[in-house]
């Protein structure tokens, strides 16, 4: 049995995952902090914002690679 080399697949499915974490962790950051120090909705909304520039930076720089 011969195995094709997927490490680029492999990587490739990596990093878009990584995109996903870029923006669901500063959004359940925010949520949890939010509701730790009662100041709704606003370190969720600061979680959106930096989630969504993170994930759109990481965007450009793969399509720019």
């Amino acid at each position: 049995m011969v195995f094709k080399d997927n490490s680029t697949g492999f990587r490739t499915y990596i990093e878009l995952a990584s995109i996903g974490l870029e923006l669901f962790i500063p959004i359940g950051l925010g949520a949890f902090l939010d509701t730790m120090w009662n100041v709704k909705p606003w370190l969720t909304l600061v979680g959106i914002v930096l989630g969504c520039t993170a994930a759109t930076l990481h965007i450009v720089k793969r399509i720019n690679s």
